[in-house]
């Protein structure tokens, strides 16, 4: 089962103010900016999204933040409007929408992080906070290298995609073509009990 609805038509444009600038977007801001702003994984949910699947409650972080964390500054502000944006939420999962992620020559599949915990400001920083390291590990720098010629796709290459936990009997992946051989025609699902945390 998947908590939150999705409305046909865009929702009323919408941003929350950090610092001097705008790095937290919804759905519809997202889908507005395009995956070159906040990557494929964000993109793509906030088109859903739009086209009225059911998806749960989220919202993105730019790739600006990822930069202010590597500076050292301090985005405890951004962590808190998360929270507040997803309130009544118990836990969230945080996952990496980086620019050059589920592309069809290059998924990255299993380079980076999908993070579950606590919907607290500490809690959501510290899983961002290991969603940006895995970005700069040494097996993802590896994989990016070989698949794009570059250890890194930008400086803001990590936007996160952020969202409501809901209660999964399974969870898993669906892919409509088959990601062997691009087959299509052929609908192959990929599926574990539970949260697919294992």
């Amino acid at each position: 089962s998947t908590a939150g609805g999705a409305k046909r038509g865009r929702a009323k444009s919408r941003f929350f103010p950090v610092a001097e600038n705008n790095h937290l977007l919804t759905y519809s801001e997202a889908l507005n900016a395009g995956c070159e702003a906040v990557g494929r994984k964000a993109y793509h949910t906030a088109l859903c999204h739009h086209s009225g699947f059911l998806v749960p409650p989220g919202v993105v972080i730019s790739g600006d933040i990822f930069l202010a964390d590597r500076r050292g500054e301090n985005i405890d502000n951004i962590f808190a409007a998360v929270a507040a944006h997803i309130s009544g939420a118990p836990r969230v999962i945080v996952r990496s929408s980086a620019l050059e992620e589920d592309q069809a020559v290059a998924s990255f599949a299993g380079q980076y992080l999908s993070v579950i915990c606590e919907n607290t400001v500490p809690d959501i920083k510290r899983a961002a906070q290991a969603c940006w390291r895995a970005y700069e590990s040494q097996p993802a720098t590896a994989y990016r290298k070989a698949m794009t010629g570059r250890e890194e796709s930008s400086p803001r290459a990590m936007p996160l995609l952020i969202q409501k936990t809901v209660r999964a009997d399974c969870s898993g992946v669906c892919f409509s073509a088959d990601p062997k051989n691009a087959r299509e025609g052929v609908v192959v699902i990929n599926a574990v009990h539970g949260l697919g945390e294992t």
